[in-house]
């Protein structure tokens, strides 16, 4: 498991469809991953050694700044809340609308079930 702290200091945080989790860029070229039941952060990938650093900051900045708003959140929910989203027939947003588990909101957000690749 890897420490948040062990890899410089965190730039920002967003929810991925793609990677299944809660991301975070860190200053030391590190992305790391966390989902419910992933026991803390991973690491998820690494910075290529022939990219200069001020460079891949710069490249991960712009994707930050083209991120959708409902994939810029900070947190993800417990397990437990996952659970009972899947058998109450609603859930959550990333941005906190009530819908259908497998469903999106007004705003385009997914719901969590979904970000997480739980349906």
């Amino acid at each position: 498991m890897a420490k948040l702290s062990a890899h410089g200091s965190e730039l920002f945080r967003y929810a991925s469809e793609r990677a299944r989790g809660l991301m975070a860029v860190m200053s030391d070229g590190t992305i790391l991953r966390r989902t419910p039941f992933s026991g803390g952060w991973k690491v998820y990938a690494r910075k290529k050694a022939e990219v200069p650093l001020a460079a891949w900051t710069e490249q991960k900045k712009a994707f930050y700044d083209r991120l959708p708003e409902w994939a810029k959140v900070s947190t993800i929910p417990s397990e437990t809340t996952l659970q009972h989203w899947m058998f109450d027939g609603v859930a959550e947003t990333t941005t906190g609308d009530d819908i259908e588990p497998d469903g999106r909101g007004a705003d385009g957000a997914p719901s969590w079930l979904l970000v997480l690749g739980l349906i």
